[in-house]
């Protein structure tokens, strides 16, 4: 084409025209040259069009108020929220260290730990220097994928120059989610030689490590350690050490006992919790009377309007303890009744497995099958360990009956007590 220079206006006007029919004519010679094209499989690229697959749109922009509405979520999917964490790192949208830090509590909540190092990582690295609790959030997350390697070396960047509170607090906590318990004991002696004063909730936390490992002579050196430094326990700290008495050989129902004994002398409310971690403890001990009086006492209790029934854990104790002692017409009695009360959620795979046991002991072969379907029904998935007991049941010659079968409409024989009586006096007068 021709200089523009010494041309009219019109005459170059002309000239665009020609030029952009020119582009549109070759461009759609280009195509039907394409489309026209027979392919390998003898078939023309427009035959080709109809089994093309649609091209993935590109991820929306978002901002930090829509990711943050996306952590916030429980419904929100695992892709969103991590394509949400993607364009937080990649686009460099977090500023104050406030949004850092509440990011990451956000996601380790979620379960997404690896998320929430990489948002501790674009931190580091955009020049935020971190703080005690910053290294607590990291710590948190790293505790939540049960990477105390991990954890332990956060630990130790964020006390490169001295280590408080925050950073010993959120180490028991990850020592807590992998149940290390010997570590926690660690880290609580560290502390002592670096003069830092341990919080009820740093003693709660190495409670409940002990007690998830099943270490109930630590968990009682941790009380007696709170009585030296004169730390009060609270309900939490007795719902654990209650929880514990568990793990003694035999399990130690009478120290359970009087926990709830010193809580209602020091005037401390025991909970829904509380009272089931009792319950727990008199199933394995086979007190099925103490078990059944808390349980009533369950039913009793209410303050306003939060509700106290016992829940299908607090049911499956008291069905453990009955059948403990022998009483396999009472559990089994008990377990009907207990179906038809409102509870938060049905049976769980632990109560399923005591009453299977149950109809085994009882050799009801016809119940035992029946049952297996009742799990199916109601989303409880038999397992190996019920197959091996229809097996064993199905083997063995049916047993005399030990004593005459409970009607079905029968009373369970619960005796009638107050809120706040004492367990051990009511399980001596029934």
């Amino acid at each position: 084409l021709a200089p523009r220079q010494g041309r009219a206006r019109g005459e170059v006007r002309g000239w665009r025209l020609c030029r952009s029919l020119l582009a549109w004519a070759t461009a759609a010679s280009g195509i039907a040259s394409l489309l026209l094209q027979p392919s390998a499989h003898g078939r023309t690229a427009s035959s080709r069009l109809s089994f093309a697959q649609p091209v993935a749109s590109k991820p929306k922009l978002l901002t930090v108020k829509e990711a943050m509405s996306r952590f916030k979520n429980s419904k929100s999917p695992r892709e969103g929220v991590q394509e949400a964490v993607r364009q937080l790192v990649d686009r460099h949208l977090l500023e104050e260290r406030k949004d850092y830090r509440n990011t990451m509590k956000l996601l380790a909540m979620r379960g997404f730990w690896e998320e929430s190092l990489a948002v501790f990582s674009e931190m580091k690295w955009i020049g935020v220097l971190p703080e005690g609790r910053d290294f607590f959030a990291a710590i948190q997350a790293a505790g939540k994928g049960k990477n105390l390697d991990l954890a332990f070396r956060l630990f130790e960047e964020g006390g490169a120059q001295a280590k408080d509170l925050w950073l010993y607090s959120a180490a028991v906590q990850a020592c807590k989610d992998s149940s290390a318990w010997e570590k926690a004991l660690q880290v609580m002696a560290e502390m002592e030689v670096h003069n830092v004063v341990p919080d009820l909730v740093f003693y709660n936390n190495i409670l409940t490590t002990c007690e998830k490992s099943c270490q109930v002579g630590a968990a009682r050196k941790i009380e007696a350690e709170m009585d030296r430094w004169g730390m009060a326990p609270d309900m939490i700290s007795y719902s654990t050490l209650i929880s514990a008495c568990r793990w003694d050989d035999p399990p130690d129902w009478e120290k359970a006992l009087s926990y709830l004994k010193k809580m209602d002398k020091l005037k401390i409310g025991n909970d829904h919790k509380t009272i089931t971690a009792a319950m727990s403890v008199m199933g394995s001990a086979g007190r099925w009377v103490e078990a059944l009086v808390l349980q009533q006492q369950l039913y009793e209790k209410r303050e306003g309007k939060q509700d106290m029934s016992p829940s299908p854990r607090a049911f499956g104790a008291s069905i453990k303890a009955c059948t403990a002692a022998g009483r396999w017409d009472l559990a089994l009695l008990f377990f009907e009744k207990l179906k038809k009360v409102s509870c938060t959620r049905p049976p769980d795979r632990g109560v399923y497995n005591i009453i299977l046991e149950a109809h085994a002991a009882k050799g009801d072969k016809v119940r035992a099958l029946e049952l297996i379907e009742e799990m199916r029904l109601s989303g409880v998935e038999p397992r190996d360990r019920n197959f091996e007991v229809l097996e064993r049941l199905v083997e063995r010659p049916q047993p005399a009956p030990a004593e005459a079968p409970l009607e079905e409409d029968a009373d369970v024989p619960v005796p009638e007590v107050d809120a706040g009586a004492d367990v051990g006096a009511a399980a001596a007068s029934a």
